[in-house]
């Protein structure tokens, strides 16, 4: 606490340095605000409207092993596929432009970047 209040009162001694110091924290900031509003306007290519994204755990016992993970995602497919108004579907261990997560990642389950129609969805949602 004692510190604190050196510094406030190292900055009433010096009421330019004071000024300077506080116009650039604010030019900073508005600068940070922009950048962030330039980002979140960023055209990523994706169109995400009709699009489903789902996340599974395969935490379960019962997927101790490729095999059984590969027969879930390849029968959960087959299912989604057969839906009314499903143009394709597919499988992949992280969504592009995902925070930590690389453009393709390897998936466990498949042990490739993406199974079924999973390069296909991401070109059609892309258009």
């Amino acid at each position: 606490m004692n510190d604190l209040k050196f510094a406030f009162r190292q900055l009433l001694k010096n009421p330019g340095f004071t000024a300077v110091a506080a116009l650039t924290l604010l030019i900073g900031a508005g600068l940070l605000i922009r950048s962030f509003r330039e980002v979140l306007n960023v055209k990523t290519g994706y169109q995400p409207q009709g699009l489903l994204v789902m996340n599974l755990s395969f935490a379960s016992p019962r997927f101790s092993t490729n095999e059984n993970k590969n027969a879930f995602v390849k029968d959960l497919l087959e299912r989604l596929e057969g839906l009314p108004g499903v143009h394709a579907a597919g499988f992949s261990f992280g969504l592009p432009l995902a925070k930590g997560i690389p453009a393709i990642g390897r998936s466990s389950a498949t042990g490739r970047g993406g199974s079924g129609d999973y390069y296909s969805s991401a070109i059609a949602v892309g258009r």
